[in-house]
């Protein structure tokens, strides 16, 4: 079996190079973001200047209601379409939800830390919105197993910030770290039942929108940013990678730090992003190429 890999693509069709694929992965951020973009730069600004909260917490206290609403629409359909284009490619296609693919964004509790911090592990559990509902041959599979014929794949969406750092745990008190780590275990728990029906005579591919925490692969490696130098990748991710040790682990969300890295028994892929990213794994020796 080949397996066709695209990139996050924020509204983008891709442009697949290949038709010798059996089935095509996306590790989410199908919706669209330009219309967002001079909010995210302000945002950006902001937090320069001390700002703690979110770029959609920025937006909602920002723009009056209706124009947020416009946006946030648009976002969607974005999506929609890119969703719709892999649905007519008559193959099989697994994806799975990023940061930019939640629900139509209007309010947002997460005035403090913890707020922040419990929200991420609610986003886990929430419904996406219609637009982004499964079609004929696209399915999320966000918490689901895949068995099929010559392989297993494992899917989790959302997975889009250092869950719960230790640097996260120190500056909350000890009711709120509690609740957290109580949050924390439940959807570990959650992943390991799930993960554990897998058929252990076949590898297994776990598909993610992050990528692992403190690797390579989650560096952001831009003089712009605020968060120029860090480490933005997902705790889950990399607990999975570690505890997991699937064959192969993919994600994306840090664009600038595509590429591969072997991280024990498991290779890890960022796909970064852009419309003409084209990865291709063969079950038959569990290889990764870039077309």
């Amino acid at each position: 079996m080949k397996i066709l890999i695209v990139a996050d693509l924020h509204g983008q069709i891709p442009q697949i190079k290949t038709k010798d694929f059996d089935i095509i992965l996306s590790p989410g951020d199908v919706c669209e973001d330009k219309y967002h973009r001079k909010y995210i730069s302000q945002w950006f600004e902001e937090i320069k200047k001390g700002y703690k909260k979110s770029a959609f917490k920025y937006m909602i206290e920002t723009l009056p209601k209706e124009e947020l609403a416009q946006i946030e629409q648009k976002r969607l359909l974005g999506g929609k379409k890119v969703l719709e284009w892999l649905n007519k490619q008559g193959k099989r296609v697994y994806w799975v939800a990023g940061n930019w693919d939640g629900k139509p964004t209007t309010k947002e509790k997460e005035d403090t830390l913890f707020e922040q911090y419990e929200m991420i592990y609610k986003l886990f559990y929430e419904e996406l919105d219609q637009n982004l509902k499964d079609f004929e041959n696209v399915e999320n599979i966000h918490l689901k197993l895949k068995k099929l014929p010559h392989i297993n794949i494992f899917g989790l969406g959302r997975t889009f910030h250092p869950e719960f750092t230790k640097e996260v745990q120190a500056a909350l008190n000890e009711k709120e770290r509690k609740k957290l780590t109580q949050m924390d275990a439940k959807l570990k728990q959650k992943i390991k039942k799930i993960y554990e029906k897998r058929d252990k005579t076949k590898p297994t591919i776990i598909l993610t929108h992050n990528s692992p925490y403190k690797t390579k692969l989650d560096k952001i490696n831009n003089p712009q940013s605020s968060a120029h130098g860090k480490h933005i990748g997902s705790t889950i991710a990399k607990w999975m990678v570690t505890e997991l040790q699937p064959e192969i682990f993919i994600g994306s969300h840090v664009h600038e730090a595509k590429g591969i890295e072997k991280i024990g028994k498991t290779t890890c892929l960022n796909t970064g992003f852009g419309k003409d990213i084209n990865y291709i794994i063969d079950t038959k020796n569990m290889t990764i190429k870039e077309l």
